[in-house]
């Protein structure tokens, strides 16, 4: 059970830096490593989705009582994960101050809504066909995964604690470290950065070619050729009635 919790925790931290990947170069046009560390995770994501399947699953609620109960704990997990954030390192890792209904930019309305939507997909949809996945994992290979994935954000995490509050004379070289241990994540995150700026591409040029065709350009023209049938039928209501 606390094994395939931890997993749990990997899997949707990975799908999380790869979500936030995406938005940024949606966003930007270009790749940027969102991450707090420096592999392919956003804790934050893992630790909110653990939350909310350990809270809200075995209450089997229905979605009327899920959405508004997933915004909550979310957006409490944000403000918290941000406000910890900021304290510690002094540094904002998001800032929702330009959003509207935002508390001192850590959350805001528009973005606690969309994680309520998406803690709904991820109990009703995504998570249970993982989890019978994860479950027929023999127990030995579920144990050397857990290890191996502790370990190595261990050392991540170490590292780049001592990178944001390294002093001057030890920042060199702690930062060498550091941009070895992001080489992966970011060979990554430049190939999930370029398959969506590819298929944005494709998704314009789709568009173009619909507004280009035919049968597009014949709409606005059945549609005024209507809106005259009406206007002359009703001319020759009026002139009847008169």
């Amino acid at each position: 059970m606390v094994f395939e919790y931890i997993l749990y925790f990997f899997i949707y931290s990975c799908a999380g830096w790869c979500v936030e990947v995406i938005h940024a170069t949606l966003k930007r046009g270009r790749f940027e490593n969102r991450g707090f560390l420096n592999g392919c995770l956003c804790p934050i994501y893992g630790i909110g989705a653990v939350l909310i399947l350990l809270c809200l699953t075995p209450l089997n609620i229905g979605v009327y009582v899920l959405f508004p109960a997933s915004v909550a704990l979310a957006s409490l997990l944000e403000f918290v994960v941000g406000f910890v954030l900021e304290k510690l390192f002094k540094t904002k890792w998001w800032d929702y101050s330009g959003e509207h209904f935002n508390i001192k930019g850590y959350v805001c309305l528009k973005y606690s809504l969309l994680w309520g939507i998406a803690c709904v997909l991820l109990v009703d949809v995504v998570h249970p066909p993982l989890a019978k996945l994860i479950a027929k994992m023999p127990n030995l290979a579920v144990w050397i995964s857990c290890g191996a994935l502790v370990a190595g954000i261990a050392v991540d995490i170490v590292f780049t604690v001592i990178q944001l509050a390294a002093h001057q004379k030890n920042y060199a070289a702690v930062e060498k470290i550091c941009s070895a241990l992001k080489i992966p994540s970011d060979a990554v995150g430049e190939r999930i950065s370029q398959a969506t700026t590819d298929a944005e591409k494709k998704l314009a040029e789709l568009k173009q070619k619909i507004r280009s065709s035919r049968l597009f350009k014949a709409f606005p023209e059945q549609k005024r050729r209507k809106k005259n049938a009406c206007e002359n039928m009703e001319i020759d209501l009026t002139e009847k009635e008169e």
